[in-house]
């Protein structure tokens, strides 16, 4: 026998009679003189499979090298000590994969079995850890620690009840363990209620006093980074901050080791949290929160640079701080390490997209202190080709283009549409925006504003005000689902529907003044609905703190300052064809009075663009007030639009409220003078109505001066001034407008022919017979002249027939019955 093998087999002696010093310092020499020794290699590894992981795994990797085919006795015992030595070492997959065959040589061994279920708990393999465990349940009071693992299983598979139970359970069996605590305190913590919240702080109060009381149970959770999460998920972030803070300042008297350098990392982690947590809640934006947040993220990344979430979190305090080039670099480091994390992710998208808008901002700026023109901006997109530098809009567009694919959010497509339409590739923009409109952007109502504007460039008018509608209806939808928990978002989600019913409203004006045909039902329904839109919106917008929200406030009210006029001029128009078709009425009276009080609302909200559209309202005003007879109200209308212009359409421009006054003295007169007044009026402004449009202007006139002498005349007759009838009568039918042959004026040939009658002149009578029986009154005029010459019966057939045909003269009826009852009577006539 030779000399090592003496040493090996007094090793082995030695350590199992108690001296193991002494017996693991010969094992040791045979080791190193003879590796192939694999007893000894085993017995090494046994030692040191706790104590040392690293020199037990290479003691029993070499068991394994040299271990005879034929002596496999301690091949599941090596197993589970290389296993347990490798999770020391955090090699949890090689440890996994022996603890695995430990088991399938020993399925009943519960050492190997809880073992292997440790490791797949520390691999986050829930269900197959809960499987280990699970056998051993009926053993739970003299093995706590299976309570304890299965309790951490249960709580991963949301299994909550249960895991409490056996949460409990261990704390009954270990009382003095403050990680029975703080188990309790997790599973509170995965609730979602407050109370639930509450009691898994009072549990980590609990866990930090035994932890204080008895040094020899400790645990790797961070219990002041575990409050301070707490306090985050309640909004408290000032308490999460204070915990944090008083945490880091205790450790930092602490030897700088790789714990106390975890914990500084969780720490320093949840003070950052609660620091973003604040800006969120305060709706603070980059650049504007508390002082220290870059500091602390530029540490954060410097402890953990191998940390993905770390690293994100670091790009959201740089976020945070407005330092997007940081925050960049720190998103696109924590995406390297791990693509698929949501926080660095779509925090690349959103710094990308700041990014952008920087440079769009320069661009716009460099735009306007140059004084270029927009066709410049159209032609930027251009720029970027060989031996050229970029533009700011297309370093932003590339951006864009980048952060979308990060994240594909309507945010991100607005923003790149926005882009794309200031390099002039409108086109481009309204596929982009109807892809997302399509699948992601379905619900986003500021992106169906985007694409109501780009319908209405490409003059789509139905589509844009059908896409306005769409952007109304889902902003609504958001406002009227808003969780009562969230209500501190209401005056976001009113502002963003304020600008959706602001568009609806730009989007009706354009498809009402593009309307050719007259207006339907549906047309009055629209701007009705979007005048109550805008009212709304102003009243949403009320107090709107900041620039954008008076803004907004501005363009409601001009927005709804243009449909007001809108819907006054689509009455007006209602209204006077109304009067051509059956004269003038209650109804049409009516009609213009709301018309009216349309345009006064207007006018009232003031702050006209231009003094000619202030000038246009005040002349619409006039020609209402004098269809509704309130003429005061017109004449002071048209003396304003005096020193605003009339912007009337051709030819009536011409005249401007010259033409206007005149219309409104002639709706006014409703006396003699008035109407002679008028008279002496019209052919002054007639001689001003000249050039190639004179004959559209001429027409408007004559036909006011026909109508007023025809009045004018009535007026005579009734006064008695016979005279004066004929020859106004006269003036009428110079004037009166052209008719086609054969189409004549009845009831002004009527008329001449009754005034020659009193005058004396011939050839009356005849045109009163050519005449009848139209008007009726031609017959009653007939059955007068032949009363006079004492023809009783032709008289009275005359007017018979005038009443059958629907005669308006007074006394007819009384008449007919007088002379039935004569001729009836035998009198002689």
């Amino acid at each position: 026998m030779s000399d090592l093998s003496v040493k090996t087999a007094l090793g082995l002696t030695l350590y199992e009679s108690g001296q193991r010093e002494r017996g693991l310092g010969y094992l040791e020499e045979v080791a190193r003189q003879r590796p192939e020794t694999h007893g000894a290699q085993f017995q090494i590894g046994k030692h040191y499979a706790r104590i040392d992981p690293k020199r037990a795994s290479q003691a029993l990797e070499q068991y394994f090298r040299f271990r005879p085919e034929e002596d496999k006795r301690n091949d599941w015992e090596a197993q589970l000590l290389l296993g347990t030595a490798y999770y020391l070492g955090g090699n949890l997959t090689d440890s996994r994969k022996l603890l695995e065959k430990a088991q399938d040589t020993r399925p009943k061994d519960n050492q190997v079995r809880m073992t292997l279920g440790t490791v797949l708990i520390a691999q986050q393999k829930w269900a197959e850890g809960a499987a280990q465990y699970e056998p051993l349940l009926a053993d739970v009071s003299r093995r706590p620690a299976v309570a304890f693992n299965l309790a951490t299983c249960y709580l991963h598979l949301g299994r909550r009840d249960e895991a409490k139970k056996l949460a409990q359970t261990y704390q009954t069996l270990r009382p003095d363990d403050p990680r029975g605590a703080i188990l309790l305190a997790q599973i509170e913590q995965s609730g979602d209620k407050e109370a639930d919240l509450r009691e898994a702080l009072r549990r980590y109060e609990e866990a930090q006093s035994l932890q204080k009381k008895s040094s020899s149970q400790g645990s790797k959770v961070n219990i002041s980074a575990s409050i301070g999460r707490v306090y985050l998920k309640l909004g408290d972030s000032a308490r999460a901050s204070a915990a944090a803070e008083a945490a880091l300042s205790e450790l930092s008297g602490k030897s700088g080791s790789e714990a106390a350098s975890i914990d500084e990392i969780q720490l320093l982690a949840i003070s950052l949290e609660a620091r973003l947590q604040q800006m969120n809640q305060g709706k603070v934006g980059p650049g504007a929160g508390p002082a220290g947040i870059q500091p602390m993220a530029d540490k954060l990344a410097q402890l953990a640079p191998s940390d993905a979430k770390v690293l994100a979190l670091a790009g959201s305090g740089s976020y945070a701080a407005a330092n997007f080039e940081k925050a960049r670099r720190y998103y696109s480091d924590s995406q390297q390490l791990d693509e698929r994390l949501p926080r660095s992710r779509f925090g690349l998208a959103k710094t990308y997209e700041q990014l952008a808008l920087s440079m769009i901002s320069t661009e716009l700026g460099d735009l306007e202190k140059a004084g270029r023109e927009t066709k410049e901006v159209k032609d930027s997109k251009e720029s970027g080709k060989a031996g050229e530098k970029p533009s700011p809009l297309s370093s932003a567009i590339q951006l864009l283009q980048k952060a979308q694919k990060l994240d594909d959010s309507p945010s991100v497509v607005r923003n790149l549409a926005t882009a794309l339409i200031l390099q002039g590739s409108g086109s481009e923009a309204e596929r982009l925006v109807s892809a997302s409109l399509a699948s992601t952007g379905k619900s986003d109502p500021l992106l169906w504003v985007l694409e109501a504007r780009l319908q209405g460039q490409q003059k789509q008018l139905p589509q844009a005000a059908e896409s306005a509608d769409r952007a109304v209806a889902e902003a609504k939808k958001l406002v009227d689902t808003l969780p009562a928990a969230e209500a501190g978002r209401k005056p976001l989600l009113l502002k963003q529907l304020a600008t959706t019913r602001i568009e609806q409203a730009a989007r009706y004006v354009a498809l009402d003044a593009a309307r050719t045909a007259a207006p339907t039902g549906k047309d009055r329904e629209r701007i009705d609905g979007a005048i109550e839109g805008m009212q709304q919106a102003i009243r949403d917008l009320t107090g709107q703190a900041g620039p954008e929200g008076k803004e907004l406030q501005k363009v409601a009210q001009r927005n709804l300052q243009l449909l007001y006029l809108r819907r006054g001029r689509l009455r007006l128009s209602e209204a006077e064809a109304h009067i051509g078709r059956s004269g003038v009425t209650q109804q049409t009276t009516k009609e213009a009075e709301d018309a009216l009080a349309d345009i006064q609302k207007a006018l009232e909200l003031g702050s006209f663009e231009h003094k000619p559209e202030l000038g246009y309202a005040q002349c619409l005003g006039a020609m209402a007030g004098a269809q509704a007879n309130q003429f005061k109200t017109a004449r002071d209308l048209i003396a304003k639009a005096k020193d605003n212009g009339c912007d009337l359409v051709s030819p009536y421009n011409r005249l401007g409220t010259e033409l206007l006054s005149v219309f409104v003295q002639y709706r006014a007169s409703t006396a003699p003078m008035q109407r002679e007044a008028l008279l002496r009026t019209l052919p002054r402004l007639q001689t001003k109505a000249t050039g190639n449009d004179a004959m559209t202007l001429q027409k408007v006139l004559r036909a006011m001066l026909y109508s007023t002498n025809l009045a004018l005349a009535y007026d005579y007759h009734l006064m008695g001034r016979s005279k004066l009838v004929g020859p106004t009568l006269r003036n009428a039918q110079k004037v009166m407008p052209q008719r086609a042959e054969n189409d004549e004026d009845v009831v002004l040939s009527h008329n001449l022919a009754v005034a020659d009658i009193v005058e004396g002149k011939p050839g009356g009578e005849k045109v009163l017979e050519r005449l009848a029986p139209n008007p009726p009154e031609s017959l009653v005029n007939l059955g007068i002249l032949h009363d006079r010459r004492g023809e009783a019966k032709k008289a009275l057939d005359f007017y018979k027939r005038a009443a059958e045909r629907g005669a308006r003269t007074a006394k007819l009826r009384e008449w007919i019955d007088t002379k039935d009852r004569m001729i009836g009577s035998g009198q002689s006539q």
